[in-house]
């Protein structure tokens, strides 16, 4: 690493490009406010046979939006990695050359400096979050703000990894706050950004759904949905904790998600933060993976993410089918408003039929030659349409959950 810090710092010193701030009050989208409907609290979706999920409370905005490489959030990436990168080659010079009083001090500097960082990416996310929701962020910024911390965040990881293996630190408060800001979800709009992952789809789109104190976002691919979602009020660190100790905190998730606990599971990690009233688990399971934090004062879970194979999810036919005479669009939902297939075919035949997909107005993909696709449907009702050359066929759907509980 020594030989390389010369070019490295002479890279920082050419390239590096100021973070990309929040956008600020004067920038609008106008399509905000016909996206804006209000659902009430509760605890998880109850599914049957299946996960249950985590959802937004209060005024929704929800929007679907292409995701498209981005040479300015790949760049702005590659920055933060050479920034910290050069931050990790200095502190690895310095503790090699100090003393044992001055690597202690070096240390405690760096440990400091990432707990600050922490608190400025959660800061950043969550006025990101407010101002999205209130129509001031578009949607592009929206997501550039999530990929650029979860890309400081996996940053700011390596670094306290780094720390560690020179001096052992309590790090488990910082590494559950940096693995927050990271998901399967964002790993995937990154590579889209950058131009890693592409796909042979008309739209590749995300499902962006924030109210003042939450987000949800959500993708559907060939194979997999992935989503996260944050429920900030849901998380209160000056309350009380509820849990007496982790078996109890363990016995309340189960109870929370009792399908995925149970023989579906395959095991489970977990991480047992009682002085910061935080408790997290990891669950495999028979659909996919589970990821939760619950809030010891709250007794609620604040974060969630999911991956869920869509093939293993129950399935169910929406209650009717839209037809203009010569093609026929059915729905098929899974439960907790997870990801549902559009299917356009034949009236007449039941063949497959080519059409464009959009969701409240947004181009989402094709149905391509097998006549369907995957869609992260929103939290509130929503309309399908589907395009061929001949038609265009409309349709509302309700989205309280079929075939579960609230």
């Amino acid at each position: 690493m020594n030989n390389a810090a010369p070019a490295l710092l002479a890279l920082l010193l050419v390239f590096a490009l100021p973070m990309a701030a929040v956008a600020s009050a004067e920038t609008t989208d106008t399509s905000a406010e016909t996206n804006l409907k209000t659902v009430a609290a509760s605890d998880p979706i109850t599914a049957d046979n299946t996960t249950n999920r985590l959802s937004l409370d209060g005024e929704i905005r929800s929007e679907h939006t292409p995701v498209s490489p981005d040479f300015g959030t790949t760049l702005a990436t590659r920055d933060v990695a050479m920034q910290t990168e050069y931050r990790t080659y200095r502190f690895e010079a310095e503790f090699e050359n100090g003393t044992a009083e001055e690597r202690g001090a070096l240390v405690e500097a760096e440990h400091d400096w990432i707990r600050e960082r922490i608190a400025d990416l959660s800061e950043r996310e969550r006025t990101a979050v407010s101002a999205h929701a209130n129509g001031t962020l578009s949607d592009d910024e929206f997501l550039h703000t999530l990929v650029l911390v979860s890309a400081e965040a996996a940053e700011l990881e390596t670094h306290l990894d780094t720390l560690d293996s020179h001096a052992s630190i309590e790090e488990k408060p910082e590494e559950a706050a940096l693995d927050m800001h990271q998901s399967p979800v964002r790993d995937r709009l990154a590579a889209f950004m950058s131009g890693e992952r592409s796909s042979t789809r008309s739209a590749d789109t995300v499902l962006i759904q924030t109210t003042d104190t939450g987000m949800a976002i959500s993708m559907t691919g060939r194979i997999e949905y992935v989503s996260e979602v944050s429920q900030y009020s849901n998380r209160d660190t000056t309350a009380p904790n509820q849990f007496e100790s982790f078996s109890s905190a363990h016995d309340h998730v189960t109870a929370l998600y009792p399908w995925t606990f149970g023989e579906a599971s395959t095991g489970f990690e977990a991480l047992d933060l009682a002085e910061s009233q935080l408790y997290g688990f990891t669950v495999p399971h028979e659909h996919g993976e589970l990821t939760t934090y619950l809030d010891g004062g709250t007794g609620d879970i604040f974060y969630e993410t999911q991956v869920l194979r869509q093939d293993q999810l129950p399935i169910e036919q929406y209650g009717e089918t839209w037809t203009d005479g010569a093609v026929e669009l059915a729905i098929n939902r899974t439960p907790a408003n997870g990801p549902i297939e559009v299917k356009t075919t034949e009236e007449e035949t039941g063949e497959p039929v080519r059409a464009t997909v959009l969701v409240d107005g947004t181009v989402v993909g094709e149905t391509g030659q097998s006549g369907t696709l995957w869609v992260s449907p929103p939290q509130n009702d929503y309309e399908i349409a589907v395009q061929t050359a001949e038609t265009t066929i409309h349709a509302n759907v309700s989205a309280h959950p079929v075939g579960n509980e609230r």
